[in-house]
C-alpha cells in the first residue's frame, strides 16, 4: 500500500478500512485534517514527517466517519 492508496481510502474507504490504515513508510498512525471552506486536506505523519496538501478535495468519507481532523 503507498500514499496514493491511503488518499483513495480516506476519500472513499468504510470505517473498518479507514481505521487500518497506518503510514506506508513508517508504519505509524498518521492525521488528516479537512478544510471544508477550501475543500482541501492535508495529511501528516510524525512518525517519518511525510506531508501531503491537496486543493479542491471531494467530500472524503473520513469526515463523515470520523470528522474534519482525526488521528488514524
Amino acid at each position: 500500500m503507498d500514499w496514493c492508496d491511503i488518499e483513495n481510502i480516506l476519500i472513499s474507504g468504510t470505517e473498518e478500512e479507514i481505521s487500518k490504515l497506518k503510514c506506508p513508510d513508517c508504519d505509524s498512525k498518521f492525521k488528516y485534517r479537512y478544510n471544508e471552506k477550501f475543500h482541501s486536506m492535508e495529511i501528516r505523519c510524525d512518525g517519518c514527517g511525510y506531508l501531503s496538501r491537496m486543493s479542491d478535495y471531494p467530500y472524503p468519507n473520513c469526515v463523515e466517519l470520523f470528522g474534519v481532523e482525526a488521528v488514524v
